[in-house]
């Protein structure tokens, strides 16, 4: 008989405004506890860090700017520029050595091409890629993979026929499948006067101007077929620590100019560390924040919850007047708290599927929907609200019914 009264809620009815604003709660504690994903997406940084040291140990670099005052003719220029190149080569604990007009994540030179036998469709707009010109081992010393043809070699000089290297994304846009080696681009509209340069390689993609953007098309020119250029970034690769490589670099350039400064000089780790610097500190403050948000969502929602047991003493003691056993009752108690998170949850999931979105844009390329977030947020909630109704449903089950009866 009890079973039966214990079922039959004709008696009390269930304030419906009150379990609404208590499963509202959920979705709002859920979407907010998305935002505390951005640990997750703090993970996904570091491990992006972790590869990216892993491909830049060991490299140093450093940018020289040859004052007109001192280098007016093209010939000195170029003469520094190689003599200071097989220097580096022959230093100590230098694997390898490069130097390029712009260095990857730093900046870039951006240049309108046309490919030869390509017309652009009407309303497609010009063609422009990040553009480099570099000298020695450039591509070697920054482990930049070779994809199809060849580097650059000693024979490619101003009198031989123009030659260009591309990355991946340009082959892969324009030529659709197509090998590219052996076709021709030219600076500017196919109409212009430029010079064709015949591809010659196609090398892995680089990030030119920060981790956050997408590839562009790149393309690559040699040093050798130019005059000159006063401003060179310089890269080593060495087998020691980069900061002897850095020793290196200032000793090779002080032998030819003791008063020729050095400027950004820093290990290519510090390069991607400082990149990614404001990324991590916006992300240091979501997490931060996330977490007191959190705390206080979860305080709250317990607070709500215990208090809506609280609220139900009168009718546990009815019920167990009527004989209703502590067991059946600390059961319809649970039951109706985990009806509510689970109609919480549910309403959650659905709002943070559209938040997470939001976050995307701090992704590099990994998915926003973090399983261990997803994984994790039910499972808090479900255990605070079910400790918010267990602890009071079993405290007002201590009490004598009679006093339970005369509650409120």
């Amino acid at each position: 008989m009890s079973d039966d009264r214990l079922k039959s809620d004709d008696r009390i009815k269930r304030p419906r405004t009150k379990n609404t604003v208590i499963a509202s709660h959920f979705p709002t504690v859920f979407m907010l506890r998305e935002y505390d994903g951005a640990d997750a997406l703090n993970r996904k940084l570091e491990e992006l860090m972790l590869r990216l040291e892993k491909q830049t140990t060991n490299i140093a670099s450093g940018m020289i700017s040859l004052p007109h005052t001192d280098y007016k003719e093209n010939s000195q220029k170029r003469t520094f520029d190689l003599e200071l190149m097989r220097r580096l080569e022959a230093a100590p604990g230098v694997e390898s050595t490069g130097a390029g007009t712009d260095l990857p994540l730093e900046s870039g030179w951006t240049k309108i091409f046309s490919i030869e036998g390509q017309v652009p469709p009407p309303g497609a707009g010009l063609n422009v890629d990040s553009h480099t010109v570099v000298l020695g081992d450039y591509f070697q010393t920054l482990g930049i993979p070779l994809i199809r043809g060849r580097f650059f070699n000693n024979t490619d000089r101003e009198k031989s026929t123009r030659v260009v290297i591309i990355n991946k994304t340009l082959a892969n846009r324009y030529f659709h499948g197509e090998d590219p080696i052996g076709h021709r681009i030219k600076w500017g509209p196919s109409e212009s006067d430029s010079y064709w340069m015949t591809i010659i390689g196609v090398v892995g993609d680089v990030k030119q101007f920060d981790l956050e953007k997408d590839v562009l098309p790149q393309t690559y020119e040699s040093y050798l077929q130019y005059e000159s250029f006063s401003e060179l970034g310089i890269v080593l690769r060495g087998k020691g620590s980069a900061e002897n490589l850095v020793s290196a670099l200032q000793t090779s350039v002080h032998a030819l100019d003791p008063q020729l400064p050095i400027s950004r000089v820093r290990t290519m780790e510090q390069v991607m560390s400082q990149s990614i610097a404001p990324r991590r500190f916006y992300l240091i403050l979501i997490v931060v924040f996330a977490v007191s948000a959190i705390v206080l969502a979860a305080v709250g929602l317990y607070g709500v919850v215990a208090y809506a047991v609280e609220q139900r003493r009168r009718e546990i003691g009815i019920r167990m007047s009527l004989g209703a056993a502590r067991y059946d009752v600390m059961k319809l108690v649970l039951g109706w708290a985990l009806s509510l998170v689970t109609l919480g949850v549910i309403a959650g999931i659905l709002g943070s599927v559209a938040v997470t979105r939001l976050l995307t844009g701090f992704l590099f390329g990994i998915k926003s929907m973090d399983p261990v977030t997803f994984l994790a947020v039910p499972l808090l909630l479900a255990t605070i609200a079910l400790l918010a109704s267990y602890i009071p449903a079993r405290r007002a089950m201590k009490v004598d019914p009679t006093v339970a009866l005369r509650y409120e």
